[in-house]
């Protein structure tokens, strides 16, 4: 299990021409990950360690329309071993999978009882989502594989039930949390943190590329870093664990804010959760009114629900970015365009969305598409 919760666990973002301290880059397993449609875990909401609740829900209501596509890869599980998929999850810690019985699910399924390893516990799983949506079951063990990397005994919800929204595309099975083990309903290490233990990396780090516009090459690096894939150095910062009691949840890093043409805007100074199963954006509503105060002919779009912003299509944006530390990380105007708005085709919805202040502030896709992102388990300062 996480034992030392205040290690220092950092997140790299790729800039070009960025100050960095030297890294050692081991070789790894890259694993290719496809986008999939629109679907409501990009909404989901988090198991709450404060009063999130509300925030969460609202966060829900207001994403589910203009979302773009999200990711996913192939998982082993069983013996002898049964393929099914999973959401790559960086805001979750559980990993869940759906079993042949499970009622209203869809995707690939697995037969547990044609696994001579499946253990089902006696423990109940019940994981409810921002969207209303659920997913119930119990707490198993099973061999699990991915590209080649094997845990054998790993702790997984064993799905019997869905309900809500939850997976109606049927793109992929389950869900597979990157985050820290506090977080999982399970009670049960993350696949990752697992071979973290079983010292089966080359370095203590995942590592994603999300490309863009339906483009192949998305990726997946556990134990790497995929030089291949970014141009410039890495910047490094620490996981932020203020907000959380100093224990490491979420992959969440300090930001200064948004910025418009590199000034920085009113209602900045807030901890950022990075979260690679979340379509959009969503800030703190001064931060957002500011960022959209920029934007001539902008306006609340409270038609389509609380916290959207529309502004006009034509519009010639200058840069939208995140601060972190002294840096700014630009979002491209593309991904900040999610689409025009259904009843006026002059009008363009922002993907920066705004939830109260005081809430969880989440970049999702497209805020990472913009940028090769690693996750370092281990928090090692390399020079």
């Amino acid at each position: 299990m996480f034992t030392d919760p205040s290690t220092f666990i950092l997140l790299a973002l790729i800039a070009a021409g960025s100050a960095t301290p030297h890294l050692h880059q081991r070789s790894g397993v890259q694993i290719p990950i496809t986008k999939r449609t629109p679907h409501s875990h990009a909404t989901k909401g988090l198991p709450h360690v404060f009063d999130l609740e509300s925030a969460e829900r609202q966060r829900a209501r207001i994403a589910t329309k203009y979302l773009k596509r999200a990711y996913y890869g192939t998982v082993s599980i069983g013996t002898p071993p049964q393929q099914t998929t999973v959401d790559f999850d960086t805001a979750s810690a559980d990993l869940i999978i759906p079993l042949t019985e499970c009622a209203n699910c869809t995707g690939p399924l697995f037969d547990n009882k044609a696994s001579s390893t499946f253990q089902l516990s006696d423990d109940d799983f019940d994981q409810e989502f921002a969207d209303g949506s659920a997913v119930s079951g119990k707490v198993a063990t099973d061999t699990v594989t991915m590209a080649g990397l094997t845990i054998q005994n790993q702790g997984f919800a064993a799905a019997t039930k869905e309900s809500g929204r939850y997976n109606k595309l049927g793109v992929f099975a389950g869900i597979m949390g990157l985050a820290f083990p506090p977080l999982a309903n399970t009670r049960k290490n993350p696949f990752f943190v697992n071979l973290v233990e079983e010292k089966a990396l080359a370095s203590n780090l995942f590592s994603f590329f999300l490309a863009r516009n339906g483009a192949e090459g998305s990726e997946l690096c556990l134990g790497c870093i995929n030089s291949s894939k970014y141009t410039g150095d890495l910047q490094w910062f620490p996981v932020d664990i203020q907000g959380t009691f100093g224990i490491a949840y979420y992959w969440n890093i300090a930001t200064a804010g948004l910025t418009y043409n590199g000034t920085p805007l009113a209602g900045g100074e807030y901890s950022l959760l990075v979260d690679t199963g979340t379509t959009l954006i969503f800030v703190p509503s001064d931060n957002a009114e500011a960022l959209y105060n920029q934007i001539p002919g902008s306006s609340a779009a409270s038609e389509l629900g609380q916290g959207y912003f529309k502004f006009p299509c034509n519009s010639t944006l200058s840069s939208v970015a995140f601060r972190f530390g002294t840096t700014d990380f630009a979002i491209h105007p593309s991904d900040f365009n999610v689409g025009a708005h259904p009843s006026d085709p002059t009008s363009c919805i922002g993907a920066v969305l705004a939830v109260p202040n005081g809430s969880n502030a989440v970049a999702g896709d497209a805020f990472l598409k913009n940028w090769y992102s690693v996750y370092d388990y281990d928090g090692l300062w390399i020079y």
